[in-house]
């Protein structure tokens, strides 16, 4: 509806956060049947030491699965693992720069690898010597990368794990330092058009499993290939509009005589409250002081009917305290019919400070009669201005990020909103001591929160939107030829390229760099 009934529709609700702290005392039952459980279980310590029988301390010792080598457990000598009686694990010792594994001295063994079925507590020592004297010394592995004709690339990102953990990165040709005698994994990314395509010993395996030897350089080359970008065409654009409430400098006079897009309007007037609103390079200020103690007025500027689903603003609020009564400041999306429910992004400062919270209300065609403090940050000294994203579809789903951070969502609400929706950018004040202005900038709308591909190549597995340094700002499975990209947290327009992958993580199809990227866009790939 065209007006909004700002006195009666006026959020009037407290927060209170109850802390309830429980002390637990287990009781000695308790106890004793994690006991008795334990009873299938046995302790294996490994010791570590010197030729000379002199002990070491600090060795890395991993348990593993040997079955597919997944790591189990880990510590550092000496170590403890409680093993399940009768079951069989892998007990792997590490070395430490010149300070490398010799052997079992209980069964001789020169392999590292030991594989262990236990019953009872068990002690098992692994013997170690110095080869700092020259006899051996750490491996090196190094890392090319070359185009799938040969021409050597550089600058390939790299990364060098062991048990899942990464030691170092760095771009190719890279040299990674490594100890003799271990397992070690390598990886390279893509980038730009260039995906990996095979190791040049034909691994497709993006990572590669090394075992070095001593004193030994491996080298390993990732051979990558150019796919070419595809041709990407805009089917459908998103944004619905864009304001960003600071190109023009406008009195409140010329704001009404020159009305647009917006439409001013409040109860200020009918409640002899003192209002401004007007326009400058720092935003669109809208001002109200309250004409007594309690009495609530307010001033907004509204938009015409829209199907969007997407609606952004950036809101100040002028002050942190105030010495009583309240004054909020917000962007609300409500139901066009004349019935007055809402959601807002809204900020409250009262006394104690300000506090900014997500409320849903319905109500009759007056006044709202229902409120619901969906979330609400109490911390103190909030900050005056945040960045807010209201995305809803007015019947069971609302997402709201504030500083692109999402704090609430949901799809289950009753919200009672039909299609279509007006957005209000709405100061209200029930504190008589001065008038205040809440400030908004750059305010758009759009259709939607994600980006829709179609036309996608049938062994498409997943699709990304990566920006031009790289990151991956959003990615989507991949289902009948299209993907849909969540990008509903980003500040609009983006400028991205959409990558598609297959099953193997290989890229099959890119598109150029895309400006002006919208939530609710959608594009064709061919």
């Amino acid at each position: 509806m065209a007006n909004r009934t700002l006195q009666n529709s006026s959020l009037r609700w407290g927060i209170a956060i109850i802390f309830v702290a429980v002390s637990l005392t287990l009781p000695d039952v308790f106890t004793d049947t994690v006991l008795a459980d334990q009873s299938g279980t046995s302790t294996l310590t490994i010791n570590t030491q010197e030729q000379n029988g002199t002990a070491i301390t600090g060795i890395f010792i991993a348990l593993e699965d040997p079955v597919n080598s997944t790591v189990l457990a880990w510590g550092y000598s000496p170590a403890s693992f409680t093993l399940q009686n009768g079951v069989s694990y892998v007990v792997v010792p590490s070395d430490c720069n010149n300070i490398a594994f010799d052997n079992w001295p209980d069964t001789g063994s020169h392999v590292r690898e030991r594989t262990v079925s236990i019953t009872n507590n068990t002690l098992m020592t692994a013997i170690y010597k110095d080869n700092s004297a020259g006899k051996a010394g750490p491996s090196i592995i190094t890392v090319n990368s070359t185009d799938n004709i040969g021409n050597s690339l550089s600058g390939l990102y790299t990364i060098l794990q062991q048990n899942d953990t990464t030691l170092a990165d760095g771009y190719t040709a890279k040299n990674f330092s490594a100890n003799n005698a271990q397992k070690y994994q390598t990886a390279v990314a893509d980038y730009g058009n260039y995906t990996f395509y095979h190791w040049s010993d034909n691994v497709t395996n993006r990572m590669h499993y090394v075992t070095t030897g001593n004193n030994t350089t491996t080298g390993l080359s990732a051979v990558y290939r150019i796919v070419q970008p595809s041709q990407t065409s805009l089917t459908h654009t998103g944004l619905v509009v864009q304001d960003p409430l600071n190109n023009v400098t406008q009195t409140q006079s010329q704001l009404e005589t020159n009305q647009k897009y917006w439409i001013y309007g409040g109860d200020a007037p009918a409640e002899n409250a003192t209002f401004d609103f007007f326009e400058d390079a720092l935003g669109l200020h809208m001002g109200v002081k309250a004409p007594a103690n309690g009495t609530w007025a307010g001033i907004y500027a509204t938009t015409p009917n829209t199907n969007a689903t997407l609606f952004h603003a950036v809101i100040t609020t002028p002050v942190a305290t105030i010495p009583y009564q309240f004054y909020e400041n917000g962007l609300y999306v409500q139901t066009s019919q004349s019935f007055i429910n809402y959601v807002t992004c809204v900020s409250v400062t009262g006394s104690s400070g300000t506090t900014w919270a997500v409320v849903s209300t319905t109500g009759n065609a007056n006044e709202s009669t229902q409120f619901n403090v969906l979330w609400a940050d109490t911390s103190p000294n909030q900050p005056l201005t945040r960045d807010c994203t209201i995305i809803t579809n007015g019947n069971n789903y609302l997402k709201v990020y504030l500083d692109h951070t999402m704090v609430y969502t949901s799809n289950t609400l009753h919200l009672q909103m039909p299609e279509p929706f007006n957005a209000y950018l709405e100061p209200q004040s029930s504190y008589p001591g001065q008038l205040l202005n809440g400030t908004f900038l750059d305010y758009y709308v759009t259709t939607g929160e994600n980006v829709r591909v179609t036309n996608l190549p049938a062994n498409a597995d997943t699709a990304y939107l990566v920006n031009s340094s790289g990151d991956a700002l959003a990615a989507a499975q991949v289902e009948n030829n299209t993907a849909y990209l969540d990008v509903g947290a980003y500040h609009f327009p983006l400028a991205a390229s959409i990558k598609v992958y297959d099953s193997n993580y290989t890229l099959i199809a890119t598109s150029p760099l895309i400006p002006n990227l919208y939530g609710g866009n959608e594009y064709s790939m061919h």
